[in-house]
């Protein structure tokens, strides 16, 4: 299992099924409408990465240096600048389309005990306050087939703006978040986010290369 972890400026989406024990806030619908649309996005770049190169070119506008003004008054300090930027644009001319990815229920909700872990203390990290893994933590709702790996995100944005900003992949040598999501192996995704007690909002993305869904059963029982 590879994982990658940078602080990005995004935005997150909830999964609207409860996450185990942890869940003890219901979804808001506002949240169920974001987990849509980065849903959305991510896909819509999965399957025309040329497609994308137009938000990217508008998402250079604001760049002096290391900051990006997004007002005249309001700027957002990057590590690299626009460079990276221009390099996710070259990227996506040469990347190939890849198969949409299966919203997983299961996954989200392991998605969402990060989430709730993580985001009241406000700690980040891949790994839980109980040393889970994301591995560790999709096995709690399923089984994850072959490879695995996660995306996290800090801070305020829309969807188009959390997709945009994972793919620039800013202060990240290896560009782990952008090939993580135009990545062909894998097949289904799990998305959860919610509030953070430093960062205001954070959003984890589980991906699997296949993933077995938890059976759930129940017994009857005489009144």
């Amino acid at each position: 299992m590879k994982a990658t972890l940078t602080i990005l400026l995004t935005a997150c989406l909830l999964d609207a099924g409860c996450a185990g024990e942890k869940a003890i806030r219901p979804v808001t619908p506002q949240e169920i409408s974001l987990q849509q649309e980065v849903f959305s996005e991510l896909n819509r770049l999965r399957r025309n990465p040329r497609g994308y190169i137009p938000v990217l070119e508008k998402h250079k506008q604001g760049f002096s240096g290391n900051r990006k003004y997004i007002s005249e008054h309001v700027a957002l300090l990057t590590q690299e600048g626009i460079k990276p930027v221009e390099e996710a644009i070259e990227f996506l001319k040469k990347a190939p389309a890849v198969p949409a990815l299966k919203l997983s229920d299961g996954m989200s909700k392991a998605a969402r005990d990060h989430v709730l872990d993580l985001g009241p203390g406000g700690k980040i990290g891949h790994f839980g306050t109980d040393g889970s893994s994301p591995g560790e933590r999709l096995s709690r709702y399923g089984k994850p087939v072959g490879w695995v790996a996660e995306n996290i995100g800090f801070g305020d944005a829309g969807g188009r703006n959390m997709v945009t900003l994972l793919l620039v992949d800013d202060g990240v040598p290896d560009r782990g978040h952008r090939k993580k999501m135009l990545s062909g192996q894998y097949t289904q995704v799990g998305v959860a986010c919610g509030p953070h007690k430093v960062y205001r909002h954070m959003c984890v993305i589980d991906f699997a290369e296949n993933f077995e869904e938890k059976v759930v059963t129940s017994l009857d029982t005489e009144p």
